[in-house]
This record gives structure tokens, C-alpha cells and sequence, in this order.
């Protein structure tokens, strides 16, 4: 529940996914407008948006009742959005989803239960789709500045290695394609890579490192130390791994 406690923080410094970038991924899984899909760990709407601007029918649920309410509130959409207070792991569906998605999320949810129940969940021709994004400052010299200087101590696990960063995470993924192969559930997926430029205030850049689940609590200590280093500057420009994936499930009939 870290998340919630952050709740302003994270929904202002964490990026959205919008319809254009997540297009790809939404004609893999097959989905159209007016299906019924499921957000699993919906934050407060960072996927969701770009779901419902894609036309598509919005079941999210969100433990944090403090994320789950800005949610609720900011989607002027209520005939296509409902936003459940629940994790993935106490959800109990009636129906079945095209697609179950989750953006950053799906980590977090016992691996003993997400892959099953996902597959449970889904309609007999649906898809696993999940989403992950690592960003970097596009500036490597910069990046490696704020490691040296700012990110120590409590705050060392924000450390981003401009040098190996990119390679690091075809390792993760790898790994994540082991653990679903093995469930014997689902087709192999089809995955993703996108980069983006984001240019961010350094209130926004602030707030982006404050978000995550270890640093929740330490954006005073974020603030000064990034202003001490960077003085005047007042924007930053991140570079975003954005991974997409969707794997079909399998019928085990």
C-alpha cells in the first residue's frame, strides 16, 4: 500500500500510456471498441485512460482506497469505467474479459495466483496483456551526475547505469517470459519495445522518482538534493523503455 500513501505524488509523476502507443498491443490482443477488458492495479488511471480512449470497456481495480478514488474521479467516462477498491489476489469476477492488463502492476500481485486467475478470467480467445516502462535520463552524463550526488544511501536504488541500463532489462524480461512459458497457460507473446522522449518540469522528475514503492516518503530529500545539484535547470528530458506484451490464452481442453 506504499503506493497510496504517495497517492498526489505518484498520480502527477508517473507517465500515462495513451492509445496511440498502447495501438500495437490493443490489434495483437484483437480488442475493439466496447470490449470488456480488466485493469489489474489501475494507480490512479496511468493505463486507464488510454484504454477508454481506445473505446474499450474498463473493469480497474485498485487496492488503495486514496488512488482508487482520484481514479473513480478523473474519467469523465462513468457508462465505461468501474473502478473496484480490490486487489487482484480478493477480486471475484462474473464474467469473462477479452483482456486482463496491467501496467506496472502485475508484479506485485502473488505469482501463485496471477497467472491462473488471469487465465480464468479471460474469454476463451483472450489475451494477458502487460505493460512495464523504465525510464532514464537522455542526458547519460547527467544521469550518472545525480547518481554519484543524489542517488546514495536510502535513495541508491534509483541508480540507473546509462552504460548497461537497456541490456539490464532484456535480462528481466527474459526472465518474466520464463515464468509465463512455464505456466503452460498462454501462447508465446508478442512483445514490444517503444522509446519515448518525455520532457519533464523537475517538479515532474521529482515526483516520477518519488513514486516508487522504496522512495515513497523521501521526495523532501529528492527535492533538495536535485535542486542543490542542478541549480537553475528547470526541465529534464527522460527516455522511456516503454515494454508491451499479449499473449493469448490457451484453451486447456
Amino acid at each position: 500500500m506504499a503506493f497510496d500513501a504517495a497517492a498526489e505524488v505518484y498520480d502527477l509523476g508517473r507517465p500515462s500510456f495513451d492509445a496511440a502507443l498502447l495501438r500495437p498491443m490493443l490489434d495483437q490482443a484483437g480488442l475493439k471498441p466496447g470490449d470488456l477488458v480488466l485493469e489489474i492495479g489501475a494507480g490512479s488511471g496511468q493505463l486507464t485512460g488510454g484504454l477508454l480512449e481506445a473505446g474499450l470497456q474498463v473493469t480497474a481495480l485498485e487496492p488503495g482506497g486514496r488512488l482508487a478514488e482520484r481514479l473513480a474521479q478523473k474519467f469523465a467516462a462513468p457508462d465505461r469505467l468501474a473502478v473496484i477498491q480490490a486487489s487482484f489476489e480478493d477480486y471475484a469476477p462474473d464474467q469473462r474479459f477479452a483482456a486482463v492488463l496491467a501496467s506496472n502492476a502485475f508484479h506485485w500481485v502473488d505469482p501463485e495466483v496471477s497467472y491462473a486467475k488471469a487465465w480464468a478470467a479471460l474469454a476463451p480467445m483472450g489475451s494477458l496483456c502487460l505493460i512495464w516502462n523504465f525510464p532514464i535520463l537522455a542526458d547519460a552524463v547527467l544521469q550518472a551526475k545525480i547518481n554519484d550526488q543524489v542517488f546514495v544511501e536510502a535513495l541508491a536504488q534509483l541508480r540507473r547505469d546509462p552504460a548497461t541500463f537497456r541490456a539490464g532489462l532484456d535480462g528481466v524480461i527474459e526472465a518474466g517470459h520464463r515464468e509465463l512459458a512455464e505456466t503452460e497457460l498462454y501462447a508465446q507473446p508478442w512483445t514490444c519495445w517503444i522509446d519515448r522522449r518525455l520532457p519533464l518540469t523537475l517538479d515532474a522528475y521529482i515526483d516520477l522518482q518519488a513514486s516508487y514503492a522504496n522512495t515513497v516518503g523521501a521526495r523532501d530529500r529528492l527535492d533538495a538534493g536535485l535542486r542543490s545539484l542542478l541549480g537553475a535547470q528547470d526541465r529534464v528530458e527522460v527516455l522511456d523503455h516503454v515494454y508491451l506484451s499479449a499473449a493469448r490464452r490457451r484453451s486447456l481442453s
